[in-house]
C-alpha cells in the first residue's frame, strides 16, 4: 500500500527543544510545536483508516523557494542565472527535516504509532519556484 502526501509551503526542519529557568522552575518547549500542528492538519487529510501497524517505508523530498540571489537582475530579472544549482545544500539539515517530518506524523496517531516503525528512509533536497513536502509512505497490508 502506498500514501502520498503534498504539503504545501516551505518546508520545515526540527527546532532544538527549549530549556527555561524561571523564578528556580525548569521546563522544556518545542519550538517546533505550532509548525507540526500545522503540518498535521494538511497530512490527515491522507491518513489511513486505521494507523499503520508494521513496517514503513518513508520517501520525503523537500522543495525549498529559491533566493533571490538564484535569480539575474536588470533585464534578465526574473530569469534563473544558469548558474543557480538545483540542489538545495545550505540550512536546514536533511536529517532535521526528516525528523521534523517523522515526529509531525507520529504526534497526529494517524499514520503510526511510533517513529521506530520505519525501516527505511529516502530524504532529498531540491530548490523550486513551487515550495513544498512531498511524502511517499509504503507499507505491508497487515496478514489476516
Amino acid at each position: 500500500m502506498k500514501i502520498s502526501i503534498t504539503i504545501p509551503g516551505q518546508p520545515q526542519a526540527q527546532k532544538r527543544h527549549r530549556s527555561v529557568n524561571k523564578n528556580g522552575n525548569f521546563w522544556n518547549y518545542d519550538p517546533s510545536k505550532k509548525d507540526k500542528h500545522n503540518f498535521i492538519k494538511v497530512a490527515n487529510l491522507y491518513a489511513p483508516n486505521l494507523p499503520i501497524n508494521g513496517a514503513i517505508s518513508l520517501s520525503v523530498e523537500y522543495h525549498f523557494d529559491r533566493p533571490k540571489s538564484h535569480y539575474g537582475t536588470g533585464k534578465n530579472s526574473g530569469k534563473l542565472k544558469p548558474s543557480a544549482p538545483m540542489v538545495h545544500i545550505k540550512m536546514p539539515d536533511i536529517d532535521n527535516c526528516l525528523k521534523f517530518t517523522m515526529d509531525a506524523l507520529q504526534l497526529s496517531k494517524r499514520f503510526f504509532d511510533n517513529d521506530s516503525q520505519i525501516n527505511e528512509i529516502y530524504g532529498k533536497r531540491f530548490y523550486t519556484d513551487n515550495p513544498r513536502t512531498e511524502i511517499l509512505i509504503m507499507y505491508d497490508e497487515p496478514r489476516a
